[in-house]
């Protein structure tokens, strides 16, 4: 992604901005292993953060626990202990660059809060299979340590708009109304959340990110600009991007234009007529798109 990245800011390719992480650090048989980066213990992690930041990482990612596409790996435990999330993330630091803990289960979460660790992606407070328990003081430290929290509203979490989820009973299926009441708890306390789609994914196509802001609307409770706000202007604060993600003046021009009003039906981000980015237009669209 790297290079990618790169071709991008040098006006070789056109796309979006890109931030990346390179490889995730991983254990041998965990999360993402097949992606390259494994570090078993203290030591290797601390030459796999290193590795990263010289090859010119914008920030970090640690997988903190399992996750659900690598079968050899498991959600319910953590990868690495707190010292070893630490060391990553004080790497991170010195260099000036935030890590991300990928979090799929509470047993992490206490390792990834006392690493400050910059962004909890998942932030999942999942202690057994199907149940979970919200810590109110280990997300008042979240709140005072100003770290961030990505809510996944992919895949299964769209459910309310896949007819092949809609009847699932499944256990996968049945413990959401356990993790969007615990999502809910984090809100209310004031813990700064932003909404991320993991884009690529199973049922979670890339062009499909409206999606996952209806969902959150739906399932967590809030209102829809709260949900634009958590993918624009939290999500910008959260990676460190201060000239963007708001309109107003002096932050930079980036755009979207769709047919109606997202205020009152977020149905119309799949509508785009046109996009600015860094006040250049690179979508343009003189007539309606209808889907």
């Amino acid at each position: 992604m790297q290079e990618v990245r790169d071709r991008i800011r040098r006006g070789d390719a056109e796309g979006p901005d890109v931030l990346a992480c390179g490889m995730p650090i991983t254990t041998r048989t965990g999360h993402c292993h097949w992606l390259g980066l494994i570090a078993e213990g203290r030591d290797e992690a601390g030459r796999a953060a290193e590795r990263m930041l010289r090859e010119d990482a914008d920030f970090l990612k640690v997988m903190a626990t399992g996750g659900n596409m690598t079968p050899s790996s498991d959600t319910m435990r953590a990868q690495y202990d707190p010292e070893t999330l630490c060391l990553i993330a004080d790497l991170g630091r010195s260099a000036g660059k935030h890590t991300a803990a990928h979090v799929l289960s509470r047993a992490a979460l206490p390792g990834a809060v006392a690493a400050r660790m910059r962004t909890i992606e998942h932030c999942d407070w999942r202690v057994e299979e199907s149940r979970y328990e919200f810590d109110p003081e280990l997300a008042r430290r979240i709140i005072d340590q100003e770290q961030f929290v990505g809510l996944t509203m992919s895949g299964l979490a769209r459910r309310a708009f896949l007819p092949q989820i809609a009847q699932d009973t499944s256990g996968l299926v049945r413990r959401l109304d356990a993790r969007f009441a615990c999502e809910r708890q984090m809100i209310d306390a004031g813990i700064r959340y932003t909404l991320h789609s993991d884009a690529g994914v199973r049922l979670a196509p890339i062009d499909r990110f409206d999606l996952g802001l209806r969902a959150a609307v739906l399932e967590l409770h809030i209102t829809p600009a709260e949900a634009l706000t958590a993918a624009t202007a939290t999500a910008a604060a959260a990676i460190g991007l201060n000239d963007r993600g708001t309109l107003k003046p002096g932050q930079r021009a980036d755009l979207l234009i769709v047919e109606s009003n997202p205020l009152t039906d977020l149905s119309c981000l799949a509508k785009v007529r046109a996009v600015m980015k860094a006040g250049k237009w690179v979508v343009n669209r003189p007539g309606p798109v209808s889907q």
